[in-house]
This record gives structure tokens, sequence and C-alpha cells, in this order.
């Protein structure tokens, strides 16, 4: 189904992906709100629900009575949090468009100071994180990860940037033109080069649950983020391939040498496993790197839709 065009533009719209969360979504629509009521009369909350099993959709419906500006973008089933934000942005009208979660981590309360830098002519509005809400293990993975893609990706990713951020018409709509099925949101908006400045904020703790992404969901973003934005891991592959070789290659020399031309050859196991064990590791460590990048290039050439809308609801009812 292809997102729904039929209302006229906004001056703001908020995009936020929810995937069961029913314990929540009164005080986050609430609170959303009044966060863009206090900027401008016309703006909308597009909320995408990515196949809750809960009554994350049914309580939006009934809250749609009560708030005009709340567009419900149902998806026919869990399509990740990448991809509902995907959809998000397709339905999103807006000449400034809001990117959040929709924990309450990312405070709706932030969305004025957001919008103010975009009017003063920003185009991308980071919200950078100085406190994270989060354990110590997890706190040192996010800050391996930065690290580590900052060094190698094609362009530069900011440090302690989510999802969360103002993006203006223009870049929303090149990052909806963006193909790719393996997306890294973070990775898109950056590689735009637009001109962005940075609101700084403290990411308060869960309230309610755990988190839906997790750790192990974590870990895939960042996997597709760096597989996505660095060819480094390939390159460097390469010349690890070949560095091996050439040494592989002047240690047969070597054995052939001594064999040869002299009597120091000794019958024996351990330079033999030893060579089997180096040409073992070397192949099992290009086989996990190319096969990284081949479920990559698997996806993309399927050219399947990146989501399926069901159906968008508006005042209680489907449109």
């Amino acid at each position: 189904m292809s997102p729904d065009k039929s209302f006229k533009q906004s001056e703001l719209s908020v995009v936020v992906p929810l995937f069961n969360e029913e314990a929540i979504i009164s005080e986050l629509i609430q609170k959303l709100n009044d966060a863009c009521m206090t900027v401008t009369d016309n703006y909308e909350l597009v909320i995408v629900n990515d196949g809750s099993k809960d009554r994350t959709l049914s309580l939006l419906i009934e809250l749609s009575l009560n708030f005009p500006a709340l567009t419900i973008v149902d998806l026919s089933r869990n399509f990740g949090h990448m991809h509902a934000v995907t959809a998000g942005l397709l339905n999103a009208s807006g000449k400034a468009v809001v990117v959040m979660d929709g924990d309450l981590q990312d405070p709706p309360e932030l969305i004025p100071e957001l919008f103010a830098k975009w009017q003063n002519g920003a185009e991308v509005v980071l919200a950078n994180r100085t406190i994270r809400g989060e354990g110590a293990i997890q706190k040192v993975f996010t800050k391996l990860f930065y690290w580590t893609i900052g060094r190698i990706s094609s362009c530069t990713i900011p440090k302690q940037v989510g999802t969360f951020c103002l993006i203006d018409s223009r870049v929303a709509k090149a990052i909806n033109e963006m193909p790719e099925r393996v997306r890294f949101f973070a990775g898109l908006r950056a590689w735009t080069g637009y001109r962005n400045e940075t609101v700084i904020y403290d990411r308060p703790c869960r309230k309610n649950g755990n988190s839906k992404v997790g750790f192990w969901g974590q870990a895939k973003l960042a996997k597709n983020g760096i597989v996505s934005f660095s060819n480094w891991p390939l390159l460097w592959l390469a010349r690890f391939s070949l560095l091996t070789s050439l040494l592989l290659f002047f240690f047969g020399l070597t054995i052939v040498g001594i064999k040869l031309f002299s009597n120091l050859a000794i019958p024996g196991w351990a330079s033999t496993m030893v060579l089997i064990g180096t040409v073992a590791s070397m192949n099992s460590i290009v086989f996990a790197v190319f096969s990284e990048y081949l479920a990559v290039i698997f996806e993309e050439i399927k050219q399947r839709p990146h989501f399926l809308q069901s159906r968008i609801y508006r005042n209680g009812k489907a449109v």
C-alpha cells in the first residue's frame, strides 16, 4: 500500500514508531501534543504501529478521537524499528519532521528547542545524549561502536546521537529516496550532508518495561551501520589475505629449502598443524566478513518493499 498524501503540508510532523507500548500511549500522545502546540498550530503526529501484539493500536485509535492531529500508520506486521521510521517519514507532510522513539526516553519537551533551531536555519537538528540511562556494559559497547564507525565510515556520523532529531523536509525527501533496505537511519541522515546543529539533553531511564530493541537488536543495528557505511572490513581483509598468502608462500619456500639443501628436516606434525590452523583461521575470518556483506546484498537484490501498510487511521476510523 502506498503512503497516504491526502492531507495538506503541515508546518511540523512528529514521527514515532511504536511496538507494544500500551502502558505509555496516553502519556506519550498528550506530551507530544502539548509540545507541538507551543510552537505551531499546524502540526501532525504520525504514529507508526509496527505490528504490536498488545492494545497499542486500539488505544491509539481511541485517542485519535480526541487528538485530531494524530495519524496512525498501521503496518501489516512487525518490520523492525528502521522500517517503521521509514514508514513514518513517507507519511509525514511537515516542512520540519521530528523523528523520535516512543518510550519517553526521547523527551517530547525538547521539540520546541529543536524547532527553534530549524527556524534559525538548521536543516538537521541532532539531539545529543549526555546521559544515556543505560547499564555499564551497554555503555562500553556503545562507545566502542561509535569509535569504530567514526574511524571507518565513509561519512562522519556524530557520536552519542541516535534516532531523535529534527530534519528539514528536503532531508526527509532525500532519505525517502534512498532505496537500500538494510537501513541505518543515523548514517543515512549524516550522508545527506545538510547543515546541522545540536541540542544537548540527558536521556532518562525507561519508565515502563524493557527496551523492545534489546542488546542483540542494538548489536544488529551496529553491524548494519558498519557494513552499510564502510567497505573498510573488506579492504583490510584483502590486505590481510594477501599478507598471509605471502607469509605462507615464504614459509613453503623455507620448508622446501630445508628439505633440499640440509639435513635439518625432521618429520613431525607440529609445523603441519600450525600451517593448517593458520589457513583455517584465515578462511574463517574471510568467510565471516564476506557473509555479512553477502547478507546485505541478498536483502537488497530481492527488491521487496520496506514495509506494508495495513491501514491509516484518523479521528477514530480508517481512511
